[in-house]
């Protein structure tokens, strides 16, 4: 039906890995759109939209009355966004902000404009993205080893 490629698209522009998902154990990975300075650690929502060359990608944690998912950027990104493998599912290291006293175990949720998650509860609300797996109190979001629960969750307002 025309257009058809001899060969993958990688090797005709490097655009066919966008969107890629790979699983590894319990790990799943994306790549997308990372946007420029995002710190590694920093959480964003996955969104999608009709400009190829930069979907899908990662934007700030906006309030919505729909589950979305989340993505933990695995490298501090440099000045220019581009493409990276971010994580969706599985142990990660993340940042996470402690003044309110995070303990292992406790569930985590993203708020508004936000890049580090917070404290939900001890049970699992409809905010819950992730699991903590070591306590963190610091004020200052600091990496803490989580585990990304891999569905997706509604952002919580600030």
């Amino acid at each position: 039906m025309g257009g058809e490629l001899s060969r993958s698209i990688e090797t005709v522009d490097g655009s066919g890995m966008q969107g890629k998902r790979k699983r590894v154990g319990m790990n799943e990975y994306l790549f997308a759109y990372v946007p420029a300075n995002a710190a590694k650690g920093a959480q964003y929502v996955v969104t999608h939209d009709g400009d190829e060359e930069t979907c899908p990608k990662l934007v700030a944690a906006a309030t919505l009355a729909v589950y979305q998912e989340i993505a933990v950027v695995l490298e501090l990104q440099g000045a220019s966004a581009g493409f990276a493998w971010v994580q969706v599912a599985g142990k990660v290291s993340m940042l996470v902000e402690g003044t309110t006293d995070v303990a292992k175990d406790d569930y985590l949720e993203l708020l508004t404009t936000e890049t580090s998650a917070k404290k939900d509860a001890t049970t699992r609300s409809v905010n819950s993205f992730a699991i903590a797996c070591a306590a963190q109190t610091s004020a200052t979001p600091t990496l803490t080893d989580c585990i990304l629960l891999g569905g997706r969750a509604i952002i919580a307002a600030s």
